[in-house]
């Protein structure tokens, strides 16, 4: 098992619970490309790694999970505080300001995960 953890954004900002991101992984790039086993993103609050209470009571999306992706083929996952109709796949963050991180277990990776080809997309701070 790899977990991958995302604990800044692009612009090198730490994430925080109280703003918006996503998360977009290239067509060519989806989890299901680089795991014999399961995948999630999960976010969960700093320091307690526990998972992030939110309003929509949403707390993973896993390659179970019915998520759709766009024309392209690729998948975003947003995170937000309220329902955004922009984003197909969001989980919500919490309310207050706490510092959060995505996290990404992977069980039975593939070879490319392991030698560090294949890595998480930027996280994205949004509007």
């Amino acid at each position: 098992m790899v977990y991958l953890i995302a604990s800044r954004d692009a612009d090198e900002k730490p994430l925080n619970g109280g703003d918006n991101y996503v998360i977009r992984f290239p067509a060519n790039k989806l989890p299901d490309s680089v795991v014999n086993a399961y995948w999630s993103v999960i976010l969960v609050g700093v320091p307690d790694y526990r998972v992030a209470p939110n309003p929509l009571n949403r707390f993973n999306f896993n390659n179970y999970s019915p998520l759709k992706k766009g024309a392209d083929g690729s998948l975003t996952i947003a995170s937000a505080q309220s329902r955004r109709r922009a984003f197909r796949v969001q989980l919500a963050t919490v309310a207050r300001r706490q510092a959060l991180l995505p996290h990404l277990p992977y069980y039975v990776p593939k070879d490319a995960v392991k030698r560090g080809e294949w890595t998480l997309p930027p996280v994205t701070a949004t509007k």
